[in-house]
């Protein structure tokens, strides 16, 4: 009797290995294909900043630039490290570009926020501290980063503790971020129609009771300097990182409306939750009261 046995051997085939998604640039800098699923954008580049301490790291800040710029730079930045080392954060700069006019690398959920998780993962395992690519993220982005910032945090809402929004454009109404604290910042001379329109996207989510607050600073144009925009999101990264984080607990802690404070809708007053005189539904969601004089400062 003739026995066939055909795939017996416990061995793997002799074929083509799986397909890498990306590539090493430097120890610190991957590169990830425009390849599926990751089918969004043309390059995507992350790079990873950690302080000599790892080991109490809270969160990834996230930080990107105007569109097709690349913020790998800003890693570097000494003014960004002596926030992450007081924060106890880590930094990744991103690089994202769409070059064909077909693909918009700011929808989150269309690719480049998974290619951000993957990269992040590729860096941190290489580095042998792989525990940092599982900490949740601060997204800060500057117009078109500021639109995947903000889409980033509809993506996945679990793994953002907040999100600052500058002088982003492409921002939609959705309850998805909800309970993510978000701060929507514009220039005054970006235009009455566009500050109106995100104003409005910040009160969309207030009337549901999300943690969101806008805030426009006078005379800026959209390529004015960021720095009092950066100065007001690190106030609000500070405020909500004590109390989205703490020691011992697993997962984001949720933040009760009731705790913060009130802006109202012209920028020009804030008061205790509840101290409010008006339409709660129709101010700026802040988180302290630190928090909410820099935000009056900010526009007055």
């Amino acid at each position: 009797m003739l026995v066939l046995c055909i795939g017996c051997s416990d061995e793997e085939p002799h074929g083509e290995s799986e397909r890498p998604i990306g590539e090493f640039i430097d120890d610190w800098t991957f590169r990830v294909f425009p390849e599926a699923p990751y089918n969004n954008f043309d390059i995507a580049e992350f790079r990873l900043w950690v302080p000599k301490e790892t080991n109490d790291l809270r969160a990834t800040l996230v930080l990107l630039t105007n569109h097709n710029g690349s913020a790998l730079g800003l890693t570097k930045s000494s003014e960004w490290q002596a926030f992450a080392q007081k924060e106890r954060l880590a930094l990744l700069g991103v690089n994202l570009k769409s070059l064909n006019g077909t693909s918009n690398y700011a929808l989150a959920g269309s690719g480049s926020g998974q290619a951000l998780i993957d990269a992040l993962k590729k860096i941190a395992e290489a580095q042998g501290i792989l525990p940092i690519s599982k900490l949740p993220l601060l997204m800060r982005g500057y117009s078109a980063g500021g639109n995947f910032s903000y889409n980033f945090s509809v993506f996945m809402p679990n793994k953002v503790v907040g999100v600052v929004s500058i002088r982003g454009g492409q921002l939609e109404a959705t309850p998805k971020n909800l309970a993510v604290p978000g701060l929507i910042l514009s220039g005054e001379m970006e235009g009455d129609q566009r500050n109106e329109y995100l104003r409005e996207i910040a009160l969309d989510k207030r009337s549901e009771g999300g943690l969101w607050s806008f805030a426009i600073e006078p005379q800026a144009t959209h390529f004015s300097s960021l720095e009092n925009s950066d100065a007001l999101a690190k106030v609000f990264f500070s405020a909500i990182l004590k109390k989205r984080i703490s020691t011992g607990q697993n997962g984001l802690l949720p933040i009760s409306e009731d705790s913060g404070w009130l802006g109202n809708f012209t920028g020009t007053e804030v008061f205790p939750y509840s101290d409010y005189p008006g339409n709660m539904s129709r101010a700026s969601w802040l988180p302290d009261a630190t928090c909410a004089e820099a935000w009056l400062t900010f526009q007055n």
